[in-house]
């Protein structure tokens, strides 16, 4: 059977982010203590775009070869002492690194790991959580958890939310890099149509990150994090950890790779990222649950599946920026304030600019290895649409203001329309 590609264009409501970012600014900020981090210069300051993003232009993509962009050093990245020292390998599918990238953290899908590989860094994992703390480790699992707790409302519903966890990733990944030299962070690819479509069968969920406990306290009952508690926020210190899918034996679906890659159209930053931050919401719901620590926007991270789906996250962009090369440094949007989003606004929790971790390739030293190829017997040929998410589960996630429900209900319907012609499609064939 020949699968014809559906071209749905997809809808960014710019009004609807700019709602969005207005109600932002009555939720109460919390900002990190500058004595917790190091600063960023505060010197450093651009005018703003001239004018706001233009209306999307749908084309087909220009190449699918990855951008080609002049080095970047990495002298303003305090946070990372030294270039990552875990694989040597260089993607062939990349160019070559910027002189400070040593190596190259080379990223694949959790379900592309060996059993050892799988082990090797689960234990990692399971290690800056627990200890002991290894030389030139500054935080802790949990310092992890308490810095995404901390500065959430810099990192989410704002032009930032991709660079800031770009750069948040690669310092979890570093830290158990000094644990493990042999490992780097990998990839959830729930995306994929097979897993989106019946996430409760993704590999994923196995002896290492465990399932969930859908009626009591939800607890996890399996897994490494099974013997966890919480450390951060600390009203909820000493709880398990919790994870709590759709049914009891199920999860709702998760948007397809397919309605992902109708972003390629989209040329402007400030249209791609509200999309794919609404469409990496709802892993983070479906799985976790109204229950679920990995629901939560501000404490998510004590759930360790956190850091393999933005990994994730961040490959998706990744692949956005590099179907053309003015993707790369292509930014914009708004802040938490509202002001217009530039490449020389701070991450100031990590001492950085935005335009520091624009490339992930060349300023990360990171790459993205493709998701192996699925089996035709895996592939569905009858999509299912997400299920609508509840007001209850919307602001579970997005708690007021952090993003306009409008918004998510137009991209639901968008979905629903690529899945009912794709599934026309598939039936004609």
């Amino acid at each position: 059977m020949v699968q014809r590609r559906v071209i749905i264009p997809v809808i960014v409501l710019i009004v609807a982010a700019g709602v969005a970012i207005g109600i932002w600014r009555a939720v109460e900020a919390q900002k990190a203590s500058a004595s917790s981090f190091a600063a960023v210069n505060p010197s450093a300051s651009a005018s703003p775009p001239g004018s706001s993003a233009p209306n999307p232009v749908y084309v087909a993509p220009i190449s699918s070869s990855p951008a080609s962009t002049a080095p970047v050093t990495q002298s303003s990245l305090p946070l990372y002492p030294t270039a990552s020292t875990s694989v040597p390998a260089v993607s062939s599918t990349s160019s070559s690194p910027s002189p400070t990238c040593t190596k190259i953290s080379v990223r694949r899908s959790w379900d592309a790991l060996s059993d050892a590989e799988q082990s090797q860094f689960a234990n990692a994992v399971n290690q800056l959580k627990k200890g002991p703390k290894v030389p030139g480790n500054t935080f802790t699992f949990d310092d992890f958890v308490n810095i995404h707790y901390t500065d959430a409302m810099n990192a989410h519903g704002v032009a930032a939310f991709l660079p800031w966890h770009r750069v948040y990733i690669k310092i979890y990944e570093e830290h158990l890099q000094r644990i493990n030299s042999n490992i780097t962070l990998p990839y959830w690819d729930w995306s994929n149509l097979k897993v989106s479509q019946s996430p409760q069968l993704s590999s994923i969920w196995g002896p290492y990150w465990g399932t969930h406990t859908y009626i009591g306290n939800n607890c996890l009952q399996d897994g490494i994090a099974a013997s966890w508690v919480k450390m951060y926020p600390t009203q909820l210190a000493g709880q398990c950890i919790k994870r709590q899918w759709t049914t009891a034996t199920t999860i709702s679906a998760f948007t397809p790779q397919n309605v992902i890659d109708q972003l390629d159209n989209v040329t402007s930053f400030a249209q791609f990222a509200p999309s794919l931050e609404a469409f990496h919401g709802y892993p983070h719901v479906n799985a976790g649950g109204l229950n679920g620590d990995f629901t939560n926007p501000r404490y998510s991270p004590n759930d360790p599946i956190f850091f393999l789906h933005h990994s994730n996250i961040d490959r998706l962009w990744n692949n956005w920026q590099q179907v053309n090369t003015s993707n790369v440094f292509n930014y914009g949007g708004h802040t938490p304030t509202g002001a217009q989003a530039t490449l020389q606004d701070p991450l100031t929790i990590f001492g950085v600019k935005v335009s520091d971790a624009m490339d992930s390739y060349n300023q990360m030293c990171v790459s993205y290895e493709p998701p192996p190829s699925s089996l035709a017997s895996d592939i569905p040929t009858v999509l299912a649409s997400p299920e609508a998410l509840t007001e209850d589960a919307i602001q579970a996630f997005w708690p007021a203001g952090h993003i306009n429900v409008t918004f998510i209900r137009q991209l639901e319907a968008q979905t629903n329309q690529f899945v009912e012609a794709f599934n026309t499609a598939n039936a004609a064939s």
